[in-house]
């Protein structure tokens, strides 16, 4: 009967432990968030792969996903760095002046209706802003026109504080309705870090 007994709890014990080393890589090599619901997408491509870093390509059947994550070291100032992936985006639709100036044109604008509207939501243990905004047929976000755009993307960073990552997360939609827009727009918020 001992005997039983302790096979038995060796049992459980063996399977609590697969489940634990299950749970802790889920997310590998998503790093510090995932996705409430919408969890289908798949690695496609990874790009480059180390201790700190990660960047690679994933999909589902409507959205392409790409993501760009990294470990701070402690030198790297969390601020800084996430500003400024913010501000490198801001900066491609801001007035600048053209690189061959001639009669037609002086400077590069992006009409109104092309610049995205920079949005921040509050999460738990992190920081996420990101823009709604258009991209080109190569997946390039910083079209300021219907012309070229190929489809409505999502330009999103964030910052998880407990495991000090940066991320960049890039979502690419194949066309324009709202129903799109408003997917997209479900998807970014229903990022969050691991507490």
């Amino acid at each position: 009967m001992a005997r039983k007994l302790l096979i038995l709890v060796l049992i459980c014990l063996i399977t609590l432990g697969a489940i634990y080393v299950i749970q802790k890589n889920k997310c590998k090599p998503w790093g510090c968030f995932e996705f409430e619901g919408d969890t289908s997408f798949l690695l496609k491509e990874t790009y480059f792969t180390s201790n700190t870093v990660f960047r690679g390509l994933f999909s589902n059947d409507s959205v392409i996903m790409r993501i760009d994550r990294r470990i701070l070291s402690k030198s790297e100032s969390p601020e800084n760095e996430f500003n400024a992936r913010v501000m490198r985006f801001s900066e491609m639709f801001t007035k600048a002046p053209a690189p061959y100036p001639g009669d037609i044109s002086d400077a590069i604008v992006c009409p109104d209706n092309m610049i995205p509207e920079k949005k921040e939501i509050p999460i738990q243990n992190g920081k996420l802003t990101y823009f709604l905004a258009h991209y080109g047929k190569r997946q390039n976000f910083g079209v300021c026109s219907m012309v070229d755009s190929a489809g409505i993307g999502v330009y999103a960073v964030l910052y998880c504080e407990k495991d000090n990552e940066l991320q960049q997360v890039e979502f690419f939609s194949s066309g324009y309705t709202s129903g799109e827009e408003k997917y997209l727009n479900k998807l970014v918020q229903s990022i969050w870090c691991k507490s």
